[in-house]
Formats: structure tokens, C-alpha cells, sequence
């Protein structure tokens, strides 16, 4: 069972029952109680270990990453190794 079985027995989109499982203030009362119905007349059922899982694959806020400014991916290395050069004559 998926959510995308979910919002095609409410006759929603995949995004409006992902909004409903994680208690968005857009949803209409109308909508929440149709996924509502849609989940219980399926039998579905959050998987709290998939959605731990996806959580915890998201890069934290202020890692490098392939968004580093074009700027930052030049200076990097070089103020890096600036930095670290000097503490290799101690190895």
C-alpha cells in the first residue's frame, strides 16, 4: 500500500495526501477527511521506519554540496589549503 493508492481512491493528487499526513494548514477539512477515508477504507498505514529512513537522507542545512556558489567551489580549496599545509610540517 502507497501513497499513491491512497490518493487514487481519494481522487487527489499524490501531493495533497502528503499534505494530509503531515498536517498541512492549505488542506481544506473537506480534503483531510476525503484522504481520511481514502486511508482507512485501504488500511494504510504510516511506515515509520521509511519515513525515519527518508529524514535522515537529507543533507543538513549548511553543507557543501553540489548548490556551492561557483565563487566558494575556487576559494575552497585554496583558503583550505592554506590553512592545512602549515600543520603537515608537524606529521
Amino acid at each position: 500500500m502507497t501513497v499513491k493508492d491512497v490518493a487514487r481512491e481519494a481522487g487527489v493528487a499524490v501531493g495533497t495526501v502528503s499534505r494530509v499526513l503531515n498536517d498541512h494548514p492549505a488542506v481544506t477539512r473537506e480534503l483531510r477527511e476525503r484522504v481520511e477515508k481514502a486511508m482507512a477504507h485501504l488500511g494504510y498505514e504510516v511506515d515509520v521506519t521509511a519515513r525515519t529512513a527518508h529524514r535522515r537522507s537529507r543533507p543538513a542545512p549548511g553543507r557543501r554540496g553540489p548548490a556551492m556558489s561557483v565563487a566558494a567551489q575556487q576559494v575552497y580549496p585554496t583558503a583550505s589549503r592554506a590553512l592545512l599545509d602549515p600543520l603537515t610540517l608537524w606529521l
